[in-house]
């Protein structure tokens, strides 16, 4: 119990070292990645109708049989990110990768022989 715990406390600490990066959380890294653009609240109204988002969640939208996509940041850069279908794909391959490189930080091969360690799940 006390291995799950510290390789949860490990999963934890490396997940927040990379979702950080100057400021700017991972989500709105890779959507910029993905070539959502980033669009500021810069008029009182855009301000407004960014208030009444929800904050930090991705939302699909149909618009004349076309999908977009928005992500609205309403206390960091008050901002909108906007995409489309395939910017989004692209938007979620990059979070897959991201994840597989997270856990390739944390998870590593054979580090030795466990055995001395006595039982365990190791044979």
């Amino acid at each position: 119990m006390k291995t799950l715990s510290f390789v949860a406390i490990v999963l934890s600490l490396a997940g927040c070292a990379t979702l950080d990066v100057g400021n700017v959380p991972a989500t709105e890294r890779l959507l910029a990645a993905a070539g959502f653009q980033k669009k500021p609240a810069d008029t009182p109204a855009k301000l407004a109708h960014l208030e009444r988002l929800p904050s930090r969640k991705i939302l699909r939208r149909e618009t004349n049989g076309q999908t977009h996509y928005v992500y609205a940041d309403r206390n960091g850069c008050r901002c909108l990110y906007a995409g489309t279908e395939l910017q989004y794909e692209r938007y979620r391959a990059l979070v897959r990768q991201q994840t597989m490189a997270d856990e390739a930080v944390v998870v590593s091969e054979d580090a030795g022989d466990f055995r001395l360690w006595g039982p365990g799940p190791w044979p």
